[in-house]
């Protein structure tokens, strides 16, 4: 965990034992099916399992870290969880995500910008997608969380809160794995660097303040905290819950959907066959970019294709959603005693040879519908079992929202450039990349050519 090579492991110790895998005395790993409804589902007769712990919230770092933290949409119990999302579920409505396009565009139209400023020549230049990612979806998920960008694509660089998350997943995972061993939950307050700590009382100062703005100012613009406002009745939220539900929804809904396109963006360059009829289907559906609404590229079948393959290579959480098992109960048909820590190892799960045909493979086709008059190398790839936004009662509120960006994002982009791979380049290969809760991103270099 510490080195960053637990989903590598997790998935070479599936390939070498099988669906279910012992990961540390009381944990399990799973990657078959049934485990989604096992573990995150509701079952009839069954008790919800509850979010283990130590991987949820930031541990206690005494008197020297930030104080106890409030309850979030992340960490709160199952019906304090269920009181907020109720309230959040407005932002994400069909009604709200429709109202926030204009926003979402606009902050595509400054990516669009300030990519074609880089491109230098008219052969094309090296550019790093996956920083220009970053900044595009830190921008717009800053403005719908706090009611300002970042500013990320305007001055091209992190703002320095950006750059705090950044670090802050490696070091949380430290502590995560110190909190395996009973000295290391007790020395974690006097391990962790003092320059770290600093910088986390000065994020939720700066999320604290700019949540705080945005609430006074008692506007109406299609934001999270519009919805909030109109719906937080006497029932609803306190101002601490609703800060620290913001930041969780920025940082969740930012760094996710950035790694994502990241990694679609290097298995098409990649892959130059399926770049191709991607183009082919973009630039032949729309015959001027401003037709490329969500709306309109919502039913795009070979770009849904690439998305979905591209979050089952590289779903944004690669080691899966831990739970406890309540009391005593069966997980794929076997008995488990309390407080079993099991998990779906999503992305075990989704390039494993016992769930997909040529797992490793980037191929697009198999998702798309297959004539019934023919066979295919897929038949029997098990497709119900990409879940990378997890399922039940806690998956991803914001999963909607991510669709479209995704959608909007990758067809814009490649209405209006040409992508390949620089001279001597292989692109990244995920097998040797690095994760610490999410994948430690490295640059995805493309050369850029405007159409």
């Amino acid at each position: 965990m510490v080195k960053g090579d637990l989903a590598r492991q997790t998935k070479d110790f599936h390939a070498k034992y099988g669906d279910i895998v012992r990961t540390a005395p009381d944990e399990l790993s799973f990657i078959n099916d049934s485990a989604w409804r096992d573990i995150y589902a509701c079952r009839t007769g069954h008790q919800s399992f509850p979010k283990t712990k130590i991987w949820y919230g930031m541990p206690s770092l005494g008197k020297r870290g930030p104080p106890k933290r409030p309850d979030s949409i992340l960490n709160a119990n199952d019906a304090q969880h269920s009181r907020i999302r109720k309230l959040f579920s407005h932002s994400f409505s069909e009604k709200a995500l429709a109202e926030q396009e204009p926003l979402i565009q606009s902050y595509i139209d400054l990516l669009i910008s300030q990519l074609k400023k880089q491109v230098v020549t008219s052969k094309g230049s090296v550019v790093n997608i996956s920083t220009w990612y970053n900044y595009r979806t830190f921008d717009i998920i800053g403005d719908l969380g706090f009611g300002e960008s970042f500013k990320c694509l305007e001055d091209v660089k992190y703002h320095a809160w950006v750059e705090t998350i950044i670090s802050k997943f490696k070091a949380g995972t430290m502590g995560l794995a110190m909190q395996y061993y009973p000295a290391g939950r007790w020395s974690l307050q006097n391990w962790v660097p003092q320059s770290l700590i600093d910088d986390l009382v000065k994020q939720a100062q700066f999320t604290d303040e700019k949540v705080r703005h945005r609430l006074s100012l008692n506007v109406d613009r299609p934001d999270f905290l519009s919805e909030i406002q109109k719906h937080n009745d006497e029932k609803g939220m306190t101002l601490e819950e609703i800060v620290e539900t913001s930041e969780v929804l920025i940082i969740v809904g930012s760094d996710t959907t950035a790694s994502t396109l990241s990694g679609i963006t290097n298995y098409l360059v990649k892959n130059p066959e399926a770049f191709d009829k991607l183009v082919k289907e973009i630039r032949e559906t729309f015959n001027k970019e401003s037709l490329i609404t969500s709306s309109g590229v919502s039913n795009l079948r070979y770009l849904n294709a690439v998305i979905q393959e591209g979050l089952r290579l590289c779903p944004p959480m690669p080691d899966g959603f831990r739970r406890n098992v309540p009391l005593s109960d069966t997980v794929c048909g076997d008995w488990l005693p309390e407080g079993t820590i099991v998990k779906f190892s999503t992305w075990a799960g989704f390039v494993s040879p016992f769930n997909f045909a040529r797992p490793t493979e980037f191929l697009p086709e198999r998702w798309l519908p297959k004539d019934s008059s023919s066979s295919s190398d897929f038949d029997n790839d098990n497709r119900k079992i990409l879940h990378p936004f997890a399922i039940g009662p806690r998956n991803c509120i914001g999963q909607n929202l991510a669709w479209i960006e995704l959608r909007l994002i990758l067809a814009r982009v490649i209405w209006n450039f040409d992508m390949s791979l620089p001279v001597g380049s292989s692109g990244l290969d995920y097998e040797k990349l690095k994760s610490f809760r999410v994948w430690d991103k490295k640059p995805v270099d493309v050369v850029l050519t405007p159409v």
